[in-house]
């Protein structure tokens, strides 16, 4: 769990630097507002919460944290099974691509996805080998999206190295 602190102090630093970088663009509102005032000032105090853009701050503070602990856990499975991680195409999680076997002619892959967002889920994983779709909590292959759309724990990479092996072991 996020500690308060650390969402205000991402708050503040995302309403000072939007407030900073609107000073520093030409006396602050490049080419001016026929209102009379800046936009960029007014994000700005809206991410330090002096209007309504407490909300949104906070919002783009936990999902920057969400992408954060994806990275890494998506990372994490990459360097332990010889896999490549990749942003994935929608910019909300990560992807890893696990090679089935050592041998470099087998071209097979299973595919993890390691995602902060997306399909009306948060912080979730998915391992699927693709000729034969994502596996649910018991390493079986299933059709189910609720049974293999895994929620993100502590234990999720070796969760995911788990699913990994059995599907390994299944299909070689």
């Amino acid at each position: 769990m996020v500690e308060w602190w650390t969402r205000v102090r991402t708050v503040l630093v995302a309403g000072v630097a939007a407030i900073l970088v609107a000073a520093a663009s030409g006396g602050g509102c490049g080419g001016g507002s026929s209102a009379g005032t800046c936009p960029e000032v007014e994000n700005g105090a809206a991410a330090l919460g002096l209007a309504d853009g407490t909300r949104a701050a906070v919002l783009a503070a936990d999902f920057s944290e969400d992408m954060e602990r994806a990275r890494d856990i998506a990372q994490d499975v990459a360097d332990a099974s010889d896999g490549t991680c990749k942003l994935a195409a929608t910019g909300k999680g990560y992807r890893v691509r696990v090679p089935m076997t050592d041998d470099e002619d087998d071209e097979r892959i299973i595919l993890v996805r390691v995602m902060a967002r997306g399909g009306g889920r948060e912080n979730y994983y998915r391992v699927s080998f693709p000729p034969k779709g994502a596996v649910d909590e018991d390493g079986e292959y299933s059709s189910d999206e609720g049974a293999t759309h895994h929620e993100i724990s502590d234990d999720a990479v070796s969760e995911i190295l788990d699913h990994i092996d059995k599907i390994r072991d299944r299909e070689t």
